[in-house]
């Protein structure tokens, strides 16, 4: 895990451009907030680029993706749902626990 003051925004895929634009439009183009929009594995950004960021908006399809879960190391997609995949329960499980102990 690494340590990062940014919030996390998970939206539906077709609100991404919505949420950039009213980033935009309620903070102006001239803030020193910094965004980062992730619209699929391609766009993850360095792990330096994640702790300076403020905000991160993130697609929520991007967890369910096969592309995504061999980014983490996980074992390629056997034919079961995302949801019922072992390993990937498992890594949200140690995730949840992490962001819950360091508060």
């Amino acid at each position: 895990m690494l340590p990062s003051h940014a919030t996390l925004v998970v939206v539906p895929s077709h609100l991404l451009k919505q949420w950039e634009l009213e980033f935009t439009k309620f903070f102006g183009p001239k803030t020193k907030l910094k965004l980062v929009v992730i619209y699929s594995v391609d766009d993850i950004p360095t792990a330096g680029v994640l702790q300076a960021c403020d905000v991160v908006v993130v697609s929520q399809r991007l967890f369910m993706a096969e592309r995504y879960k061999e980014f983490l190391g996980m074992k390629p997609h056997d034919g079961h749902s995302a949801l019922r995949d072992e390993a990937y329960l498992q890594r949200v499980d140690q995730l949840r626990t992490h962001a819950t102990s360091t508060g």
